[in-house]
């Protein structure tokens, strides 16, 4: 929590992810049997808490990307009820990477693909006007 203490003192959104198993099969990912960072169910109850406690942050004017109905949805989805949604990768947050390269969301952290990188300034049709 100090890290959204941190943001709101700097008038930064925040945006959270949990530790789980992502969606989709990344052959580059070393880690993804036996790894003990991923959530489980004996750690529900606490999550739940933190997820309730960053609801009442947000309810209270916190800048954060995540919406109120995206945590309660993230309470079901740990449970395995993952209703569909719109994917808002890369529209709302991006991933930085320790190389600062870019990736829409944390699932494509690993994925070569390139996104870009921050600092690189991206041309847009306004630009070709200019």
């Amino acid at each position: 929590m100090r890290l959204t203490e941190i943001a709101r003192e700097n008038g930064v959104a925040t945006d959270y992810h949990f530790s789980e198993e992502s969606m989709i099969e990344q052959g580059n990912f070393r880690f993804r049997e036996g790894n003990g960072t991923y959530l489980r169910p004996e750690d529900w109850v606490r999550v739940d808490g933190l997820i309730d406690r960053l609801m009442e942050k947000n309810r209270g004017g916190y800048k954060m990307v995540s919406s109120i109905k995206h945590f309660e949805d993230k309470k079901k989805s740990l449970r395995g009820n993952v209703e569909p949604r719109e994917c808002r990768a890369g529209r709302n947050c991006l991933i930085i990477r320790p190389d600062g390269t870019l990736a829409p969301c944390f699932t494509y952290y690993t994925a070569p693909t390139d996104w870009g990188k921050t600092g690189a300034r991206v041309s847009t049709s306004a630009d070709s006007r200019h």
